[in-house]
């Protein structure tokens, strides 16, 4: 329960010499509360300014302090961005005399939990969380609430919600069984809002637990998600937070080049300062490649483009400068760092966005998806959603710990300076979902055979091993497998053996590939935990996944299983292009057919997804795949070539 405003206060000092300086941006020392309240700083803390002159900036903009005593004290809030609870103040000195005002002691009372990640709709800050759902004579949700006071009949009650069906609606609020306000509307565009009612009764001090139900005469199937209940009337003290400590950071200018003696780089790496070691050897790789490399932090980004907040918009803008003002300008981008599309996160919860996912409403099925290619859209001047083909190739590695990190970055290094020799440099693995039901009735998807040959055909030298399941075809044999069971038990031997490239084709969930017989022993082709019994060591393939959700990083809930493939030790993919959201069967076999004779042709893997990407914008209607489509690992990895074997002949005498 959050009965407060949760807040994560970063504060930064900053001293700059005139009213006309520009304030300058820097890596902040952070506290954090679980409630919002009144900051101390003390004036010792910068003692050749006189504290008349001091600002207290929030996003660019004056908020007011007052002095009392030796303190400078001002309110600090949480963030109501869409991707962080956290806030950033500055503190700054001028000529000018600072904003000063008497701060307000108390805030209303406001409850809300994130336990429900519906992606196909918004709430009014824009994120995709909710307290929970109710539907027309379904169960009520209840509304925990710790009262400082005790509430009077006839006090104002707000409720942030989301309507999923348009028409007429009536919400209860219920207290001891008894209803005690109730909330009447009717519109016919769904979509967030805030609707008020008056509590009928008394409520006591103390923890107290309202529940709310939802009753329509327009539509059976009326649903509304429940954000947040404030009670604008009943006023929660402020607490005095915790002395922060201050550091002054100097500012670099990025415009200049990613550091104070490189004007450019290109191959650039933004990482969190928890991985600025680990990406050390993939650094030295690149070095000895002939590239210039930029490891950025960033926090270093956000303090620059975001007024120290986290955001994804920050990270396109540090993009699109280097882009146009490095010399060399940046070819590929690496994002090193897991993310999570649960980025409001409070005191009390491990915060795993790392690297925040670009979410964007563009799949027609699940809405919001993770888009790792919009932070490389830079040309256009709008959003992203109006530029059909990203400027550089980006990829991601979704590590959460040092560990983690330390180990994917030894497979890819490996992967792409050593490989092993042998003939599984030369093989690539095709397995596709049934065609046909076992009854005969086509699969309404498409025909997942017909692009498992067209991958197939557009490998010229390879060795090509197909594993098709058919259960509409009894007593089938290979390429064709009528028993889902014996299909894996062939395909997961051959993986092990080593491959340059594995194609997926047909249904999928984010932890599985394929839908078999549902009473079978293992209901599905390969599964989310078949990734860790795989032993093909550095005989490690490119992964490409014609499917949906596979690839989907970004979840709330469990790795995926091609995020599952890549962070194998000992085996897995190198690498992989998969989705984030859902697709279509057309629009698959037009990525692949500019994905894999890009591969065959030793371009890389980031070369080879614009090539797709390009043949999908140009045909398919179906553009959602040229946003869900991201690159797990380094997007320069390539097939690797083939070492054929020498024969030195024997001389007899």
């Amino acid at each position: 329960m959050r009965c407060l405003l949760a807040v994560f206060a970063i504060l930064t000092l900053l001293i700059v010499p005139s009213a006309d300086a520009q304030v300058a941006s820097m890596l902040p020392l952070t506290i954090q509360t679980a409630q919002t309240g009144i900051v101390s700083v003390p004036l010792a803390s910068f003692p050749a300014v006189d504290p008349v002159y001091v600002h207290v900036l929030r996003n660019g903009v004056e908020i007011p302090a007052q002095i009392v005593g030796e303190v400078l004290q001002f309110v600090a809030r949480a963030n109501e961005s869409r991707y962080t609870t956290i806030s950033s103040y500055w503190i700054v000195a001028n000529t000018a005399p600072g904003l000063r005002g008497t701060l307000e002691s108390a805030v209303p009372l406001h409850w809300e939990q994130d336990n429900l990640y519906q992606s196909s709709a918004a709430s009014e800050r824009g994120d995709r969380w909710f307290a929970g759902e109710i539907r027309v004579a379904g169960e009520s949700l209840p509304i925990p609430l710790s009262l400082p006071t005790a509430v009077p009949a006839g006090s104002l009650l707000a409720i942030s919600l989301t309507s999923l069906v348009a028409g007429e609606h009536r919400l209860r609020l219920s207290y001891e069984g008894v209803v005690i306000g109730v909330a009447r509307w009717t519109e016919r565009v769904v979509g967030p809002q805030i609707v008020t009612m008056y509590v009928n009764r008394d409520l006591p001090a103390g923890e107290v637990t309202l529940s709310l139900a939802l009753s329509s005469t327009a539509d059976p199937d009326d649903t509304l998600l429940i954000d947040a209940i404030t009670l604008p009337e009943v006023r929660v003290p402020l607490p005095v937070l915790p002395t922060p400590a201050l550091t002054p950071v100097a500012l670099h200018n990025s415009m200049s080049g990613p550091s104070s003696s490189a004007a450019g780089a290109n191959v650039l790496l933004i990482t969190p300062a928890l991985f600025q070691n680990a990406v050390g050897p993939l650094v030295q790789m690149h070095a000895q490649q002939g590239d210039l490399v930029a490891v950025v932090d960033v926090q270093h980004i956000y303090d620059q483009f975001s007024y120290g907040v986290r955001d994804p918009e920050a990270i396109r803008s540090y993009i699109r400068l280097a882009a146009q003002h490095w010399r060399p300008a940046p070819r590929v981008v690496l994002l090193f760092g897991a993310g999570n599309v649960r980025m409001r996160v409070n005191d009390q919860a491990d915060d795993p966005t790392l690297i925040p996912p670009y979410l964007v409403t563009v799949d027609p099925k699940y809405g919001e998806v993770a888009c790792d290619t919009c932070y490389t859209r830079i040309s256009g001047s709008g959003s992203v959603e109006e530029q059909a083909i990203p400027d550089l190739s980006i990829g991601r590695f979704p590590v959460h710990t040092v560990a983690e990190a330390d180990a994917l970055v030894a497979k890819t290094v490996r992967a792409m300076t050593a490989p092993p020799g042998g003939t599984w440099r030369t093989r690539t693995i095709t397995i596709a979902d049934n065609t046909n039901e076992a009854d005969g009735t086509p699969d309404p998807a498409g025909d997942f055979t017909t692009i498992a040959n067209l991958v197939t055909a557009s490998l010229p030298g390879y060795s090509r091993e197909q594993y098709l399941f058919a259960p509409d075809q009894l007593y089938a044999k290979p390429p064709y497998y009528e028993s889902p069971e014996l299909l894996r038990s062939q395909f997961l031997r051959s993986f092990d053996a080593g491959a340059a490239l594995v194609t997926y084709i047909g249904h999928a969930s984010l932890w599985q590939w394929a839908y078999t017989t549902a009473d079978g022993p293992t209901p599905f082709l390969f599964g989310l935990y078949d990734a860790d019994g795989r032993t093909n060591d550095n005989r490690l393939p490119i992964l490409l996944s014609l499917t949906c959700l596979s690839g989907n990083w970004a979840n709330p809930t469990l790795q995926t299983v091609d995020e599952s493939l890549l962070l194998r030790q000992g085996g897995g993919v190198v690498a992989s292009l998969s989705p984030t959201g859902s697709g279509v069967n057309t629009a698959h076999a037009l990525l692949a057919g500019g994905v894999v004779p890009a591969l065959a042709g030793r371009l890389s893997l980031g070369a080879a997804q614009l090539a797709g990407l390009r043949l999908v914008a140009a045909r398919a209607p179906h553009d959602d795949l040229l946003y869900t489509y991201g690159i797990l690992g380094h997007p320069d990895v390539t097939l690797p070539l083939s070492v054929a074997p020498i024969f030195i002949p024997l001389a007899s005498s």
